[in-house]
């Protein structure tokens, strides 16, 4: 029950600020995400260099060894008259 009224109040928190922002969305996960688990979700103003590391990370010799990572949704947002 918790963690719905947490999702739903993330989504009301999404809704209110895009209607002030203008919103982009970026799922990094890594290696690779774990099936089924929900993404956390973080917002910034700069996805550059969340994506940059999250490609940088994608096929790696380390990814054989480990395991699924719980993925990150970047919301990203600037003024709307930007």
């Amino acid at each position: 029950m918790k963690k719905k009224i947490l999702i739903l109040v993330a989504f009301i928190v999404v809704v209110v600020i895009a209607l002030f922002f203008s919103l982009d969305t970026y799922t990094a996960c890594g290696c690779g995400g774990c099936g089924g688990a929900e993404p956390r979700i973080e917002f910034t103003s700069s996805p550059k260099e969340e994506i940059l590391n999250d490609q940088g990370t994608k096929g790696k010799p380390i990814c054989n060894m480990v395991g699924c990572s719980i993925c990150t949704r970047y919301v990203f947002f600037r003024f709307a008259n930007q």
